[in-house]
């Protein structure tokens, strides 16, 4: 995939509901660079692991950190979340892993950015797995796209989490 590709992709993208998949709000489209960015892509169980190391979008009043650092039951706010998410960890109880795309924006090295759609989806479904539910072909499925830029904090307009 491209740069142009990404974009086009995923500036566009869309929920079930009609509301924009990258939900962060926060991004400013026309700063990414489609001469110097690069975009890397993972698959499957690399895809699921790689989603972990980025951190989520700014929720409200909960900690920011890493993803995976969000699967600790031990988290303060880890019931608090998972409560709100109830109906959606239903849903991909009963459904499975509808949605298999995810999107990060990154700095250069593809190792420092935020998730920018699938952060929620991610959570919901690590609890229903740590819970013992089965996801091994929901994950064969996955695909990370990681836009990696020069300009980060040009392209991501919101609070970015200390480096």
């Amino acid at each position: 995939m491209t740069v142009q590709g990404f974009v086009n992709y995923w500036s566009l993208a869309k929920d079930i509901d009609g509301s924009c998949a990258v939900g962060l709000g926060g991004i400013n489209w026309q700063a990414v660079p489609k001469d110097s960015g690069r975009v890397l892509q993972f698959c499957g169980y690399n895809a699921w692991k790689e989603i972990g190391e980025f951190y989520a979008p700014h929720w409200g009043n909960f900690d920011r950190t890493k993803l995976k650092e969000w699967l600790n039951p031990d988290r303060k706010d880890y019931n608090k979340f998972i409560d709100e998410e109830k109906n959606k960890i239903a849903l991909y109880d009963i459904e499975g892993l509808i949605y298999p795309l995810f999107c990060a924006i990154s700095d250069e090295s593809g190792r420092f950015g935020i998730l920018a759609d699938g952060s929620h989806r991610f959570i919901d479904c690590n609890y229903l797995i740590m819970n013992g539910k089965e996801f091994k072909n929901d994950i064969c499925s996955v695909r990370l796209d990681v836009l990696c830029v020069p300009n980060l904090k040009e392209v991501i307009t919101v609070d970015m989490p200390p480096q």
